[in-house]
């Protein structure tokens, strides 16, 4: 798949506009939509967003690091692994959302404190994050996540339920689907000569968990449009965001 998504995109002589102007014929008649297609080119200019696109995270922990040894595991991934689906096919039967989902949006969070901090991450890094309010708070306050609102309480219920959801209707699964091909674009054209298809499929798993949490916090069992926008923006939100302010 990258080396196909690589190919297309040399061989394309589209730029960031053309592709935009080709999402906004699709789904500009939604309100929102065209805002965030401006956030997104804002991107192209972004060194922390080309940073992002470059971690390994592999590579980002001091030798011998291994965080199995952390006792302690937050009650979101506990609850999250035992109540959504496991099963590696997302469907609309098994459900849009799995664990590997919430831990992947997870996983963004030691990547931008080492592009913070500028140094590779210890034991004790990990600990802080297992730590950490800002996960929670990312799935439950969504664009408010840096407010002074409350961290709500982690419950089972509210994984139950992110287990659960479908598409409202195929608009919503395309939108988001068009806002990670944009991206995608915009690598390949503004930093090309690397696969980029890891970020973004990871990039595509974590907009439409939050999506979803999106349509669980608004009380529907439906991942709307309007979900689908929000969940790009809390993305576009927490790469311009200092997490080492919420660590």
């Amino acid at each position: 798949m990258g080396f196909i998504n690589n190919i297309i995109g040399f061989l394309s002589n589209d730029t960031n506009e053309v592709e935009a102007k080709r999402l906004l014929s699709n789904f500009g008649d939604i309100g929102g939509v065209a805002e965030l297609v401006d956030l997104t080119l804002e991107l192209e200019h972004s060194s922390v967003y080309k940073d992002l696109t470059y971690v390994d995270l592999d590579e980002i922990n001091e030798p011998g690091v291994d965080t199995s040894e952390i006792e302690e595991i937050p009650p979101f991934i506990k609850y999250a692994a035992e109540n959504m689906s496991n099963f590696p096919l997302r469907t609309s039967v098994t459900g849009l959302l799995g664990p590997n989902d919430v831990w992947l949006h997870f996983t963004f969070i030691p990547s931008l404190y080492f592009l913070r901090v500028g140094r590779k991450l210890t034991l004790d890094d990990y600990r802080m994050f297992f730590g950490s309010v800002l996960p929670v708070r990312l799935m439950f306050l969504l664009e408010g996540f840096d407010s002074d609102l409350e961290t709500p309480e982690v419950t089972p219920d509210f994984f139950k339920k992110l287990g659960k959801l479908k598409w409202e209707n195929k608009k919503a699964g395309k939108l988001n689907l068009a806002i990670t091909d944009l991206r995608l674009n915009i690598m390949l054209t503004i930093w090309p000569g690397k696969d980029f298809t890891p970020i973004s499929v990871n990039e595509q798993a974590v907009t439409q968990l939050w999506a979803g949490c999106s349509a669980v916090v608004g009380g529907r069992d439906r991942i709307s449009v309007e979900d689908v926008l929000v969940g790009q923006r809390v993305y576009l939100k927490l790469i311009n965001t200092d997490v080492s302010k919420w660590l």
